[in-house]
């Protein structure tokens, strides 16, 4: 499926640009709060099995919710 991308222009293409960027903001702080309140709730023998330890799980949120 190709998509097509129109950037608008004027004061309204930049007030919708700005408002998809926080959507989308948003959402990946969401993922990153939800995914690190699963780690957390984790035990440590659970979190060992997956080769991690608490101190890292703020880390490992953060890469699965910014992609970095």
């Amino acid at each position: 499926m190709n998509e097509v991308t129109v950037s608008p222009t004027g004061q309204t293409g930049r007030l919708t640009e700005f408002f998809r960027g926080l959507a989308r903001r948003h959402g990946q702080y969401r993922v990153y709060r939800q995914t690190l309140s699963e780690l957390q709730n984790l035990s440590s023998r659970e979190l060992a099995d997956l080769g991690l330890h608490r101190s890292v799980l703020r880390s490992v949120a953060y890469q699965a919710a910014y992609d970095v």
